[in-house]
């Protein structure tokens, strides 16, 4: 269902803290943030890993792209010195994305099309036949009931 969303127009905004691979794999665009709401990158998630290679961070064979990417902005508190040191790094990357900001980074054979809500509101869309469209309101008034029973009774 989530696949099939962007094809009608849709934009998917998920929170993931840590994706499998095959999941980061169908990532449109991604936004890392760093502790504190800080951005560390923004743009097509194939082209994380070779942002972060332009910032001096290479990602090892055989490895997450989104547990490097989580490696890379996270602050180690285990160890006093590999806590100045992470949190330096994370530092450095926060400022290199805010100094780059202007260039963001696309995949350039990606068409960018921007739906407004209009558009949305235009789009052609058949009814459901009744033999899907049933059950499927009829779970959904009997979860209403179960979470609100109070409605029924005024």
């Amino acid at each position: 269902m989530l696949r099939a969303l962007p094809d009608e127009g849709r934009t998917i905004i998920s929170t993931i803290h840590q994706s499998r691979t095959e999941l980061f794999e169908q990532f449109g665009n991604v936004l890392l943030l760093a502790r504190g709401g800080l951005s560390v990158y923004s743009g097509s998630a194939s082209n994380i890993l070779s942002y972060f290679e332009s910032c001096g961070y290479r990602c090892p064979t055989n490895t997450n792209p989104a547990d490097f990417a989580l490696d890379l902005i996270t602050v180690d508190l285990q160890h006093e010195d590999r806590e100045t040191l992470s949190r330096e790094k994370v530092n450095g990357l926060i400022e290199s994305f805010a100094r780059n900001r202007s260039r963001i980074i696309t995949n350039p054979q990606e068409p960018r099309q921007v739906s407004l809500p209009a558009e949305l509101g235009r789009m052609k869309r058949e009814m459901a036949p009744l033999r899907i469209a049933y059950p499927i309101l009829l779970r959904r008034g009997a979860l209403s009931l179960r979470r609100q029973p109070k409605v029924i009774v005024r």
